[in-house]
C-alpha cells in the first residue's frame, strides 16, 4: 500500500486468517525486517523485534539532513545548475542510460541541529535523488554537483547492501565505483577546502 500516514495495518477475518498490509517502504528491505514486522504484529514484543523495526525506521526517515520534496514539487532548474541536465549526462556517460531516478533540489530540514548535513540523498522508495540547496550557488563548481549526483546514482544502481541485520550504505564496491567519476579527487579536494564555509552558510540560514 502507499498510504501517506499508515505504514502497517492488520485485521483478522471471520475465518481467523490475519491479513497484514505493509507500506511500500518495506519493498526494498531485507527479509529479516519483514519477518520482524510479522512477528511483532503476531505478538512478539521482545526487544529484538522492536530494535529491528526501530533501526529500520530511523534509517528510512531520519538519516539525512534533507527534507524530501513532495512528489508533485520536484525542482530541477536552479539559477546556476540544472540538475536534470547533469543527471542525464552522467546517466549516459557512466550508467549506459539505465538510471530512471528522478531528481530535485531539496530544502533544509526542520531542525539541522538534530541531523547531520548531507549534500545529497537517494530515496529508495520514491526513487528520487535530492540535492542540498547549498550547492545551488555560483561559487560551487559544476563538478562538485556532478560528483554528488553521481554518488547518489550509484545508490540507485547498486541498491541496498546488508551485513547481517545492518544496512551498509557504502560497501567497498561502492567506494571503488564512485572513484570512476572523472573529477572525483578534484571534487573531494574542493569540498575539503570549502565544507566549513558551506556549513556556516547553513547556520546563517537557521538563525
Amino acid at each position: 500500500m502507499r498510504n501517506r500516514r499508515v505504514y502497517i495495518s492488520c485485521r483478522r477475518q471471520r475465518s481467523g486468517t490475519i491479513v497484514l498490509r505493509l507500506h511500500q517502504v518495506f519493498l526494498p528491505v531485507a527479509p529479516h525486517i519483514r519477518e520482524a514486522v510479522e512477528s511483532f504484529i503476531l505478538g512478539d514484543q521482545t526487544d529484538t523485534a522492536r530494535n529491528v523495526l526501530r533501526r529500520h525506521f530511523v534509517d528510512q526517515f531520519c538519516s539525512v539532513g534533507l527534507a524530501p520534496a513532495p512528489q508533485d514539487r520536484l525542482r530541477t532548474n536552479g539559477h546556476t545548475h540544472d540538475l536534470e541536465q547533469i543527471r542525464t549526462e552522467l546517466n549516459q556517460r557512466y550508467f549506459e542510460g539505465r538510471s530512471t531516478a528522478r531528481i530535485t533540489w531539496g530544502r533544509p530540514g526542520p531542525d539541522r541541529r538534530r541531523y547531520r548535513i548531507s549534500l545529497g540523498s537517494y530515496d529508495f522508495t520514491g526513487r528520487t535523488i535530492t540535492v542540498h540547496p547549498l550547492l545551488e550557488q555560483p561559487h560551487v563548481p559544476r563538478y562538485v554537483v556532478e560528483q554528488t549526483i553521481h554518488h547518489e546514482m550509484l545508490h540507485e544502481m547498486l541498491g541496498l547492501t546488508w551485513s547481517g541485520t545492518r544496512r551498509v550504505l557504502h560497501p567497498p564496491a561502492f567506494r571503488q565505483l564512485e572513484r570512476l567519476y572523472h573529477d572525483f579527487e578534484r571534487a573531494q579536494a574542493w569540498l575539503d577546502a570549502h565544507i566549513d564555509a558551506l556549513l556556516d552558510k547553513t547556520s546563517d540560514r537557521a538563525s
